[in-house]
């Protein structure tokens, strides 16, 4: 456990931040960066695959349909709000 706080919560594994987690909130101290870091580690993977849902409607169009640049904007928009919202 000791070395556990020479380690950055975002370098840690998930089970190792599990198991801090569970240490840190069974002595009653705060677990709120390590949760933060914890949640990120389980959904940064999902994150990840909605942006490729998000751009595969824009990835598959036909070149003679009109609008490709207003298509590529909107789909760059998209992503970043996606982007900031996360």
């Amino acid at each position: 456990l000791l070395a556990a706080l020479m380690v950055s919560p975002e370098r840690m594994s998930l089970i190792g931040l599990v198991n801090y987690t569970r240490h840190l909130s069974d002595n009653k101290q705060k677990t709120e960066r390590y949760q933060i870091a914890l949640w990120k580690k389980l959904l940064y993977p999902l994150a990840a695959l909605v942006m490729v849902a998000l751009a595969l409607p824009f990835g598959y169009s036909h070149n003679r349909v009109g609008g490709v640049s207003l298509k590529i904007f909107a789909g760059v928009m998209l992503g970043i709000l996606f982007y900031a919202l996360n």
